[in-house]
């Protein structure tokens, strides 16, 4: 089955009607296709994600309107000039890249590590 092109790209300046019926400006910060989570992807439903900025509210600086379809645009607003996915995706590397501190095992943890080995049959 051959993928159906999006019509909006990473960047685009959108103004939405979601769900609920209100409507909200963002910009599209991920693409892709109906059905991804639950691995029964259809992709003749091209859907994208818009993340709009909240200024009102310090605690969550963004919302994330998902599965947002061509049908659910009202209206066009150019590209942004300082793509907000670009940060987005420069968040989720770094967070991914810190290294975790791993503890030392107790004398205790090792001994019982060593018995489950055994019992395992992996002596």
């Amino acid at each position: 089955m051959k993928k159906k092109k999006h019509t909006y790209k990473l960047g685009d300046v959108l103004k939405i009607r979601f769900f609920d019926g209100s409507i909200h400006t963002g910009e599209v910060t991920k693409l892709g296709y109906m059905g991804e989570i639950t691995h029964n992807i259809n992709y003749d439903l091209p859907i994208f994600t818009v993340t709009s900025k909240n200024e009102k509210d310090n605690s969550r600086p963004y919302t994330n309107y998902t599965s947002i379809t061509d049908d659910m645009v009202l209206e066009v607003n150019g590209i942004a000039k300082e793509p907000l996915y670009k940060k987005l995706l420069k968040k989720e590397k770094l967070v991914k890249s810190k290294k975790i501190k791993r503890l030392k095992k107790s004398k205790l943890d090792l001994a019982i590590d060593k018995q489950k080995n055994f019992l395992r049959g992996k002596v």
